[in-house]
């Protein structure tokens, strides 16, 4: 069907034009079986209805008729089905090219289909023909009902095509309609109008349908492309994130790298002199801090943060976060309390991602809270769920902001003294629909917060959680009785964001004294960083720029290597994967390999989180440095 033949029934103008065209299209010929088999069968019951009073002849060319169209539809049904197919197509990745051919295809499935229409209803224009003279009164009008409910059955499918409705419908009233005018039945005249007037009833029916499946299929298509382009708005977002990270943090791991050797040799220097830096350094460190809940919302969103099933008491581990933050609150005047059942609240679910849940949206209300007191509060078991409270008495959330602050770098107005770019809120919603923990927020303005979760007793696929429990708390957070715990938990970075790298701490580890260290980096810089970080420790390092450069040097100086760092892109083309074959490949015991990388992209985490390799993220600390070389050390 041509542009001008949209145009004509209303929507040739629509940007979708296209694809409205190739979804009704669909929609039609995803009913037609359907209508082609009940029309099969109440010919068949109208054969049997005047199987008694028809003769012979008459019967052969009933059912031979309905044999007819009957192998028509099927072999035509059955060609659609193999070759072109009923399935709906996204229409929002169509080119024009495949737009234009489906155009092309619609176009010559409509032809088709007036053809099946056509001969339907030639073969429903029978009955009063071949019937009528010798029936009796019930005969009729057990027929007449028969076709009326063949005629109106089609409507609403074929209300996405009027034109192919009207072709089926008109032989087969137009010919009743004939028959009835010329009877004289019992009744009067009413039987001579029934055809005209079913006819102009349903043909104006299959227009209103006509319209309104129209309107749905704008109104589904329209839906389906704003949808589309919110993905890719987010898609086109987190790349922007991605690259900014990346680049941002090539100097941070530099800088950091740099202070840290800077903060060695001043080590005797004056107080001022060390207050300074220690002073650039917390600066460094709150960069950092932006950059690894960049990177946590990109792994989250990747789906590349593992869930370890544990069995805890949740009492226990609010007691420790409260135990952590103690001195914020102290620092701010606030109470700082713990209320829970004198019973303990046994979960099973990922220890280490429900603290980090926990631990955001007590700092979330500690930084919004002036004066008062911030809350944390479990309660009994509700069915299979334990339900958790972070209440405070901060300023409020206005009702119309409520939903805004689980976007990222959303920031209220009036709260720009507050430290944060506006990431807690977004990870911790994240991590809720990680483990299958509901997450509600309540606020009213000048009273406060209350944000509620609901943790369900065992993870799908966990172990059922137990009765006992390690340790039993008891109702008010009491720091003295609090089992301590660093704020840098494994996994964790010092600000509680993710790590790639999860190994333990407390193993012994080897000296770096003397072992052959291989850096490479595409940036000189961090090469420079890197040294100055490690010669301290007695390593023996050498720097590349590039794959060609590092293989040169192994060659020229006969390198057994200890461990080689690389950064993930090192630019021509090069990635850490094409240099860690081809240095593994000149070295003949398999080399530990520890990657930093700045890349926060969702493929390439995954990625590197399957290689088997050490993994830090950009900028690392110079002490997590050194310290994941130790670990990737063989010890003695």
């Amino acid at each position: 069907m041509s542009l001008n033949t949209l145009l004509n029934l209303g929507f040739g103008r629509h940007p979708l034009a296209h694809a409205i065209q190739w979804e009704r299209h669909h929609l039609f010929m995803r009913e037609v079986g359907g209508r082609m088999v009940a029309s099969i069968v109440v010919a068949f019951i109208v054969g049997v209805l005047f199987i008694d009073s028809a003769s012979k002849a008459e019967l052969y060319i009933w059912f031979g008729g309905a044999t007819f169209v009957a192998v028509n539809s099927i072999l035509i049904i059955h060609y659609y089905t193999r070759h072109v197919g009923i399935q709906r197509p996204d229409y929002t990745q169509d080119s024009p090219e495949i737009q234009a051919e489906r155009v092309k295809t619609a176009h010559r499935w409509h032809w088709i289909n007036l053809y099946l229409s056509l001969i339907w209803g030639i073969f429903w224009s029978l009955p009063s023909l071949l019937f009528f003279a010798d029936a009796t009164a019930v005969q009729v009008y057990s027929l007449l009902m028969l076709m009326v409910l063949m005629s109106s059955m089609p409507s609403v499918t074929m209300g996405c095509y009027p034109d192919i409705y009207v072709v089926f419908l008109t032989p087969v009233l137009g010919v009743l309609s004939w028959q009835l005018l010329n009877m004289e039945l019992d009744g009067g005249w009413v039987h001579k109008v029934v055809g005209p007037i079913t006819w102009i009833s349903l043909v104006a029916y299959s227009i209103a349908i006509f319209k309104t499946q129209i309107q749905a299929i704008i109104l589904r298509l329209e839906h389906q492309q704003a949808r589309q382009e919110a993905a890719e708005a987010s898609q086109a977002k987190t790349r922007f994130i991605a690259a900014a990270s990346h680049d941002l943090r090539q100097p941070l791991q530099a800088a950091r790298l740099y202070m840290h050797a800077l903060m060695q040799s001043h080590q005797s220097q004056s107080d001022a002199d060390n207050a300074l830096l220690e002073r650039v350094n917390i600066g460094l460190l709150n960069a950092n801090d932006l950059l690894d809940r960049l990177l946590d919302v990109s792994r989250l969103d990747a789906g590349v943060v593992p869930v370890n099933v544990d069995t805890f008491d949740l009492c226990q581990l609010g007691s420790e976060l409260l135990d952590q933050l103690q001195g914020k609150a102290d620092e701010k005047g606030l109470s700082l309390t713990l209320q829970n059942p004198q019973v303990p609240c046994i979960v099973t679910t990922d220890r280490l991602l429900m603290g980090r849940i926990l631990r955001n949206l007590l700092e979330n209300a500690l930084h919004y809270t002036h004066k008062g007191e911030v809350q944390l509060q479990l309660s009994h078991r509700l069915g299979s769920r334990v339900q958790v409270r972070v209440c405070d008495t901060g300023s409020g959330i206005p009702e119309d902001a409520q939903l805004a602050v689980f976007e990222e770098f959303t920031r209220l107005p009036g709260s720009q003294s507050v430290k944060g770019v506006g990431m807690g809120l977004p990870i911790v919603q994240r991590l809720c629909q990680l483990l299958g923990v509901s997450l509600q927020l309540e606020s009213r303005v000048g009273i406060g917060t209350e944000v509620t979760l609901e943790i369900p007793l065992e993870m799908p696929g966990g172990l059922p959680a137990s009765e006992g429990s390690t340790v039993a708390s008891s109702g008010k957070h009491d720091s003295k009785n609090a089992i301590e715990k660093p704020v840098s938990q494994p996994g964790f970075s010092s600000n509680g964001a993710f790590a790639f790298d999860e190994a333990g701490t407390n193993v012994a580890q080897p000296s770096l004294e003397n072992k052959v260290v291989m850096a490479v980096d595409d940036n000189e810089t961090i090469l420079d960083a890197i040294s100055l970080a490690l010669i301290p420790e007695g390593c023996d390092v050498w720097i590349a720029e590039s794959v060609g450069a590092a293989l040169e040097q192994i060659a020229a100086n006969k390198l057994r290597l200890d461990v080689l760092i690389s950064d993930d892109q090192l630019g021509l083309g090069d990635t850490s994967d094409d240099l860690v074959s081809a240095v593994q490949a000149t070295q003949s015991t398999s080399v530990p390999v520890l990657i930093l990388t700045g890349n926060t992209e969702a493929g390439r985490i995954q990625t590197l989180q399957n290689s088997g390799y050490r993994v830090l993220p950009k900028p690392a600390a110079p002490e997590r440095l050194i310290q994941a070389l130790k670990q990737l050390l063989p010890t003695v």
